[in-house]
């Protein structure tokens, strides 16, 4: 079975590298900012502490998962991507029922 090796210094497999990096940053930023409006609203300061103390173990296990083992890594990213689009879509709905007037 022969191997397939992407040319790096072809642009076009660099356009579509930059778009799924950013397309996917974009992504994980987004719902981490959504998730803070939300957890931000709450009086109380204990759960803005956890949320960010979770926060941040999460961001280094994945790290360090990443480095450990990529494909159980790529595979958990993979579930969160697809987690982030479905809760996106279900926000898009919520939403455009608020504006319409719940009917």
């Amino acid at each position: 079975m022969a191997l397939a090796v992407v040319d790096a210094s072809d642009p076009v497999w660099q356009v579509v590298v930059f778009l799924l990096g950013g397309g996917a940053a974009l992504m994980s930023h987004g719902a981490k900012a959504g998730a803070r409006a939300l957890v931000n609203t709450s009086p109380e300061p204990v759960s803005n502490a956890v949320v960010s103390t979770g926060e941040d173990i999460a961001t280094g296990g994945l790290l360090f998962l990443a480095f450990a083992n990529p494909v159980a890594a790529l595979i958990i990213a993979s579930v969160m991507l697809i987690l982030c689009i479905f809760l996106v879509y279900k926000g898009f709905r919520l939403w455009r029922q608020m504006v319409s007037g719940g009917s």
